[in-house]
């Protein structure tokens, strides 16, 4: 009877599970807006997504802007929105609709949400 009440307990959490968040790459040609959120400051700027950019893409944050760095060709693009929080990011596209940047830190790597849409 424990093992016939286990197996409708299990079953049942089951149909209650999330499904995994499945990743996308937008098409090429899609403008997006792209609004970093740091402790400090927001930054926002436009960014057309081009043939070669994909998830997990190199975005290198300086003093003078955001510099998007394709992972798989030696080529990028500079998006200058002023004065950025340094650091190294990899963009991820995440259902076209929300990307996050992960900050990359040796000791305690972690996400940060950057709201996304696409323009018209």
């Amino acid at each position: 009877m424990k093992k016939l009440l286990l197996i409708l307990l299990l079953l049942n959490l089951q149909a209650f599970a999330l499904e995994p968040i499945k990743v996308i790459d937008p098409k090429d040609g899609t403008k997006v807006e792209i609004t970093l959120n740091s402790p400090a400051k927001e930054f926002r700027g436009n960014i057309e997504v081009v043939k070669g950019m994909s998830n997990f893409d190199l975005v290198l944050c300086n003093e003078s802007g955001l510099e998007l760095k394709r992972t798989k060709i030696d080529n990028f693009g500079e998006y200058n929105f002023g004065a950025l929080e340094k650091g190294r990011y990899f963009l991820k596209f995440e259902n076209v609709i929300k990307p996050k940047v992960q900050k990359e830190d040796k000791a305690a790597p972690y996400i940060m949400d950057i709201p996304y849409q696409r323009k018209k």
